[in-house]
């Protein structure tokens, strides 16, 4: 397992998938998803600009506290994983 960043929060998967929590690196993904009309059309109207960005920073933050308040994971298949 892997720290982080999230208190109390690791890695972990298996053979085909690894989960770890949202980092830094994951803005463009959740940029992506967040964004798009299509993927959000059943959960809220699409985010873009500064609320894009303040959603993002909250997530960050949620998954970062130490006072548990909800974790955002991201999930990775691994290289050959079948």
């Amino acid at each position: 397992m892997t720290d982080t960043g999230a208190v109390g929060a690791r890695e972990f998967g298996s053979a085909r998938l690894e989960m770890r929590p949202l980092a830094d690196a994951d803005a463009p993904l959740y940029a992506r998803i967040y964004g798009d009309a299509e993927l959000m059309r059943f959960v809220a109207a699409p985010l873009s600009g500064a609320a894009l960005q303040r959603s993002f920073n909250a997530a960050l933050e949620s998954t970062r506290a130490r006072n548990f308040r909800g974790r955002y994971w991201r999930m990775v298949e691994r290289a050959g994983g079948q």
